[in-house]
């Protein structure tokens, strides 16, 4: 890794995924108190990524920011594209993995 790919990795834990700052703890798949960032997003970022929306019926969707150190059995969560967190399923609709974090937007699952 470069020195500024070690930099972003190290900040993940002391900047944004410290629940002094940033992060809340959250259940996640049954493993309680994981310092992530929950987001609710508006329908228009999930629109343009082509997810289907209908006026006046709105799905329950948000983006989960985690460490992906922090996501136990992070291929078997992701190749099954469901996930628990605060004991609601969810949908993983899509999934980044940038330097160490993984970026997913989920769609509750009813």
């Amino acid at each position: 890794m470069s020195a500024f790919s070690d930099t972003l990795t190290s900040d993940l834990a002391s900047v944004f995924l410290n629940f002094d700052e940033f992060a809340e703890p959250h259940q996640i798949n049954g493993a309680s108190g994981v310092a992530c960032i929950l987001d609710v997003p508006t329908n228009e970022p999930m629109v343009k990524k082509g997810y289907s929306r209908y006026e006046g019926f709105g799905k329950s969707t948000i983006t989960l920011f985690i460490r992906e150190s922090d996501l136990p059995d992070s291929g078997s969560v992701l190749s099954r594209k469901l996930i628990s967190v605060d004991k609601a399923d969810y949908r993983i609709l899509d999934s980044i993995s940038n330097v160490g974090l993984y970026e997913l937007t989920l769609e509750a699952v009813k």
